[in-house]
């Protein structure tokens, strides 16, 4: 019986390869390593560590060229995480991995048609809760427009321009099932310009676009800069799986900063 659970458990997962690569080393290390590390211990975290960003690159890899409703990229992440937290000996012995084994273990459920109770969406009336990444988008998108007017461009057709590009990208407004406007993109700068403590996700994304173009210009026309500022927002959505786009599209030359 354990080993047919372990069969129908490994259909539902990725591939062999790419989950989790292992070996001898790694799998002696379970429970081994100390809550605070010494110096005889950095070897083994280091190889650790390896491990772990090798499972996160490879997560990064699935969920920019998966489809939208793909988890794998999601689970492997996840066993990317429990994996080397089971590695210290507090989380081995105390059991503090349940949680994100529980919703590692949602998740596959949900290839059977199976909802663990958490996973099910909330009921609530008025504006739906933006996500940590979605309002990260509002800030960068924010950022863009403003990079764009720096090439002499009105806020107006700025504002179309990123509009056009989250709609070419499928991104979704937080209500309704409407698209992507202008006046949404508007309503984000308006809402960024409105903290004044500037300690909001939005506002402190499109600060720290902002802060790096003002320490490294973009040396470029303007519509090499235009099509680089498109090309960084494009990159954004997929990379934190907020949108794809409808097909493949050609990235720009790359361009030089002082």
């Amino acid at each position: 019986m354990t080993v047919q659970r372990k069969i129908n458990a490994s259909k539902k997962l990725p591939n062999k390869q790419a989950l989790s690569p292992t070996n001898d080393r790694v799998d002696r290390l379970k429970g081994t390593l100390p809550e605070q590390i010494s110096q005889n211990e950095l070897s083994d975290l280091n190889v650790a560590l390896q491990f772990l960003f090798n499972d996160l690159r490879q997560a990064k890899s699935l969920l920019i060229s998966a489809n939208k409703k793909d988890r794998k990229s999601y689970i492997l992440a996840l066993h990317a995480a429990w994996r080397f937290i089971i590695l210290f000996r507090p989380a081995y012995r105390e059991g503090l991995i349940q949680p994100l084994v529980q919703l590692d273990a949602a998740l596959l459920a949900l290839d059977d048609n199976n909802t663990t109770p958490f996973l099910e969406p909330t009921s609530r009336r008025g504006r739906s809760v933006c996500t940590p990444a979605y309002s990260a988008l509002q800030g960068f998108a924010a950022a863009t427009v403003h990079r764009l007017r720096n090439t002499e461009l009105d806020e107006k057709k700025a504002r179309r321009l990123v509009a056009d590009e989250l709609q070419k990208l499928n991104v979704q407004p937080t209500r309704g099932s409407g698209k992507i406007t202008t006046r949404t993109v508007k309503g984000w700068i308006e809402r960024i310009s409105a903290d004044v403590t500037k300690t909001g996700l939005a506002a402190t994304e499109y600060q720290l676009v902002i802060g790096k173009d003002a320490k490294a210009p973009i040396k470029a026309t303007p519509t090499d800069v235009r099509r680089y500022a498109l090309t960084a927002l494009r990159t954004f959505v997929i990379g934190n799986g907020l949108g794809s786009p409808k097909k493949k599209s050609h990235l720009p030359p790359s361009f030089s900063r002082t």
